[in-house]
């Protein structure tokens, strides 16, 4: 992800730990930490910042995956996110939680990172080593149910109409998701939508 400075201190800041804005002169980035130190002083609270150093953790099949953090203040909420460190456009691995300014931050941190370890050891789909295709976990390796996050698809045509979904930290088009499903051919279902701070039971 591309980084930029500060429009406040002239820091150097990535895309990820920063906001964008609005200005006389349009948009400006501003780092979180400015940004959080502003809204301390609007809203009239005692804050401190502090930066998250990155983590590595391992899903179920050994593989790593690096986590960076961002801390936001919203009024007096405190919005904890982490995404997966990839080359892409849409982080594999989203997570956040919310909680009040005067909570310790490492007690929300503790809160999600063991929603993180939870997910990382939870498989909703598995591939087919023959076809290449992905399936639905069914069984005694599954619970017939697919958990993920709603993205839009930049390589379609149409994307601001056709939805990406992400699932076990994998990109899924919407029509491969709807061929995942049709095994399941006059079944009934349920489709529950969730805040991204929420946990999906």
């Amino acid at each position: 992800m591309a980084g930029d400075k500060c429009t406040y201190c002239g820091a150097e800041v990535k895309n990820y730990n920063s906001i964008m804005m609005q200005s006389e002169d349009g948009y400006t980035k501003v780092c979180l930490h400015c940004y959080n130190k502003d809204m301390a002083e609007s809203v009239g609270i005692d804050y401190d910042h502090i930066e998250l150093q990155p983590i590595l953790l391992k899903d179920m099949d050994g593989n790593e995956h690096k986590f960076e953090f961002t801390v936001q203040l919203m009024g007096d909420q405190l919005v904890l996110k982490t995404h997966e460190d990839t080359q892409d456009d849409v982080c594999a691995y989203e997570f956040s939680m919310i909680g009040d300014y005067e909570d310790s931050l490492f007690s929300l941190f503790a809160s999600l990172y063991e929603r993180m370890v939870n997910t990382l050891n939870t498989k909703h789909m598995y591939k087919d080593t023959e076809t290449g295709r992905w399936h639905v976990q069914t069984g005694d390796g599954g619970e017939d149910v697919v958990r993920g996050r709603i993205e839009a698809d930049m390589d379609s045509d149409d994307s601001i109409e056709t939805p990406l979904i992400v699932v076990d930290g994998k990109k899924i088009p919407w029509e491969e998701f709807g061929r995942m499903l049709m095994p399941f051919e006059g079944f009934n279902f349920k489709l529950q939508i969730y805040d991204p701070s929420d946990e999906m039971d």
